[in-house]
């Protein structure tokens, strides 16, 4: 093994490793890392080169089973390179390009989709931290539509809070909640607005735990739903290698705690389309996820 590749080794372990970034930071991050495999594969003969490729884009898959961007993203150059007999750095270089594109440019075209959707002077509610709604938040104040923030605050790394600071600094009016005060914030709220990590083919969400009691609540208080997100989160056919499901560090819940007590630390849950009153995607809104691919 190379030092390139060693050092390849060791970019897509920290990827993996990664419980911080956001999906679209990721997903920006993996096509990073298939620019510098496909420089290092030009070193490399073809079959080599080709083979480590399609590793790694396995591993990147692998490394943040729960990012339906980061496998749609990879997935589709990985399937155009195993496709490809010849010239395949040339497509995957183009399709990385391009991707690069999509995702670059879609919070910005959400927001705009946006303030078509969202009323001026509207109490919304968020959870977790999501860079599309913070974008949105920005749209709507930097268009005049007066918006404050209800947020549940999103144990147990407490990322919203990040969303709330950013809004906040904006100008922007917040009220944060504890998670477990759901029905609270949603009362004091006019419309939900989530962010996702998957959407699934039935139109059902995969996004941060709380979720789901959250778009119950909303329901029987009579509140909309609205879920924002890039089309490439938008699962078009089953596949296996998303994986939702599993837990994480249960030390973040309690790190020490005592004999007999098994924290769990559940990361997502899965909320039905029933509750979920329309979907915003760079290619506007709809009652299902608009969705038009790129490449």
């Amino acid at each position: 093994m190379t030092s390139d590749e060693i050092s390849i080794n060791s970019i897509v372990q920290a990827f993996s490793n990664d419980r911080w970034s956001g999906a679209h930071a990721l997903a920006l991050h993996a096509l990073k890392i298939l620019e510098r495999v496909i420089a290092h594969a030009r070193s490399l003969p073809p079959r080599e080169g080709k083979m480590l490729f399609l590793k790694t884009a396995e591993d990147l898959i692998a490394g943040q089973p729960a990012m339906a961007i980061v496998l749609n993203t990879v997935s589709r150059i990985e399937n155009l390179v195993r496709h490809s007999k010849k010239e395949w750095q040339k497509a995957a270089s183009s399709a990385v390009g391009e991707l690069r594109r999509q995702i670059e440019e879609a919070p910005e075209r959400i927001g705009t989709h946006a303030l078509r959707v969202v009323p001026p002077r509207s109490a919304i509610m968020v959870l977790s931290f999501s860079s599309t709604i913070l974008h949105i938040i920005k749209e709507l104040h930097s268009h005049g539509k007066r918006p404050s923030l209800v947020v549940l605050e999103s144990r147990p790394l407490l990322e919203a809070r990040r969303l709330a600071t950013a809004a906040a600094r904006m100008g922007v009016p917040v009220t944060l909640f504890v998670d477990a005060a759901v029905q609270e914030a949603v009362r004091r709220s006019d419309v939900v607005l989530f962010g996702a990590d998957a959407i699934l083919q039935d139109g059902s969400l995969i996004h941060k735990v709380g979720s789901y009691p959250v778009a119950l609540a909303a329901r029987e208080e009579k509140k909309p739903v609205y879920v924002a997100c890039e089309s490439l989160k938008v699962l078009q056919h089953n596949d296996n290698r998303l994986d939702w499901r599993k837990g994480r560090d249960p030390s973040s819940v309690w790190s020490h705690p005592p004999s007999g007590i098994r924290p769990e630390n559940v990361l997502f849950d899965h909320t039905s389309a029933r509750l979920i009153s329309g979907y915003l995607t760079e290619f506007g809104f709809g009652k299902k996820p608009l969705v038009k691919a790129k490449i």
